[in-house]
This record gives structure tokens, sequence and C-alpha cells, in this order.
């Protein structure tokens, strides 16, 4: 009898140092998570911080290419037109007139650098919306007075882009644009993105003067830097790319890429849109 007993007390105590045992270690495994759920509140908090410096810089950077060209720029471009003017007023072969000819030729391209330097401060497109808000905000920065009319035609579902497609995109339409708006001398120029299941095209189109065939051969390119530049960026994102154009008929620039590159995958999309649900929290936080 004593004997049972025994072995009953020794069979509870066994029993009892078991439960102890596993319940210091689901203690331990809470600690654990607790610790790790602190740790991700505080980095959460850290990129929230670094967030919140980055989007203050951009910010500052946007207001100095705003202001970079609302003054500067367009003060720029109102001594080109006062120069051009008094040019036009010289006698033909006079070597002043030559000589300011070349020299507002050669102020078209030192333009169109800091265009593009101003462009860079700018904050890039990231979703798919931004890209047509952006090609429109571009035509609206290029047009001039009497400026020609621009029409913006978005065709299909709109869908995020991969930011690398996003970017070379923006800036093939942003030269195309640009060629348009100088070179032209059109009546309308019309910018079209039309999201498709297959591809993604993007065409800047114009009713104007159209390009010489030499160009486009790429005969005299040293003056054309901007039809190599688009070929360039195309080629970088394995999009095809080409200009239909003839004296007296406009001119349209066309992309083409393939709904693989152009479109991240659904799971990346989500895991994206996940990842901003957390920055945006902590941002309100």
């Amino acid at each position: 009898m004593l004997r049972r007993c025994a072995t009953i007390a020794t069979r509870i105590l066994l029993a009892f140092s078991l439960l102890s045992w596993r319940f210091k270690a689901l203690l331990a495994l809470l600690f654990l998570v607790g610790l790790w759920l602190l740790y991700l509140r505080r980095v959460r908090r850290e990129i929230a911080k670094v967030q919140a410096r980055l989007y203050a810089r951009f910010a500052e950077r946007e207001r100095m290419a705003r202001d970079l060209h609302d003054s500067f720029f367009q003060g720029i471009q109102g001594l080109l037109l006062s120069i051009q003017s008094a040019c036009r007023r010289l006698p033909e072969g006079d070597p002043t007139r030559s000589a300011l000819e070349g020299a507002l030729a050669q102020s078209d391209g030192v333009m169109l650098q800091g265009r593009a330097l101003v462009s860079n401060l700018r904050v890039r497109p990231r979703h798919a919306h931004d890209l047509a808000v952006q090609l429109e905000a571009a035509a609206n920065e290029f047009a001039h007075h009497p400026a020609p009319e621009f029409r913006l035609v978005v065709r299909g579902q709109p869908r995020d882009l991969n930011p690398h497609v996003c970017e070379e995109l923006y800036q093939l339409g942003r030269e195309a644009l640009d060629n348009a708006y100088r070179h032209a001398h059109a009546r309308l120029i019309e910018a079209a993105i039309d999201y498709r299941p297959d591809n993604l095209r993007l065409a800047v189109s114009d009713d104007g003067v159209g390009i010489d065939s030499k160009i486009l051969s790429g005969s005299g390119v040293e003056n054309h830097r901007g039809m190599q530049r688009m070929e360039e960026r195309a080629a970088r994102i394995g999009a095809a790319y080409r200009v239909l154009s003839s004296p007296g008929s406009g001119t349209i620039v066309q992309a083409y890429i393939a709904s693989r590159l152009a479109y991240p995958s659904r799971a990346r999309a989500e895991w994206r849109r996940f990842l901003d649900l957390f920055r945006t929290k902590d941002l309100e936080d």
C-alpha cells in the first residue's frame, strides 16, 4: 500500500515537473516574442523618422525645381526671345547676325541640359496614374505663348509600373514633348498611355512640320541628341521604340513594352501595398 502511494506521488511530482518545464518554456517564448515585437516597433519608428526626413528633402527639392523653372528659366527664355527678335532685324549675311544665331543654337542645348537637371530634382513618378500626371506637368512646363493644344489620353485600366520602367517612360515622354513643343510648330500635341493585357504603349504625337529623313536616319545627330536619348531609354527597359514622321505630316514617337517587364508581379505588388500600409501607420503615429 505504501509502495503504491509512493509510486502515485512520484508520478504526480514527475507530471508537475514536466508541466512546470513546459510552462517555463512557454513563458520564455512569450518573453522572446515580446522582445521581437518591441524591436519591430522601434525599427518601424526609426524608418518613419528617416522617411519623414526624406519627404522633407523631396519637398525642398521640388520647391527648388519649381522656383528655378518659374523664375530663372522663364527669365532666361524671355531674354533669349528678345535676342532672337533683335537678331531678325539684322540683314541677312551680317556677321553679327550669324554669330548671334550660332549662340542661340547653342543656348537651346544649354537650356535643355538645365531643364534635365531641374527634372532630376523633382520627385519621380511611382504609381501608374502619376505617369500621366507628370507627363501633363511636363507639357505645361514646355508650353509657351501661343501654345499648341495639348491632349492627354489614358486607355485601359491604369496599373502600377515597375519603378525603373515608370522612370524611363517618363523621361522618354518628356523628351518627346520637349521636341514637339520646340520644333514641331504644331497645333495639337497628344500624349497617350495604353494599358493593355499584353503590353504597355506610350505615344507622343503632333500634327506639326514633321522630322527630316536625315535626322531619322541618324545623320546630323549631333544637333538632335534627343532622338538618341529616347532610343537609349527604350532599350534600357527592353521596349520597342520607333518614330513615324515625314516632312509636313507630323510625328509619332512610340514605345511598346511587354507586360511582364512593365508591370510588377501580383505577389510583389501585394507585398509593396502591405509595406506601404505599415509605413503610413508609422507616419500617422
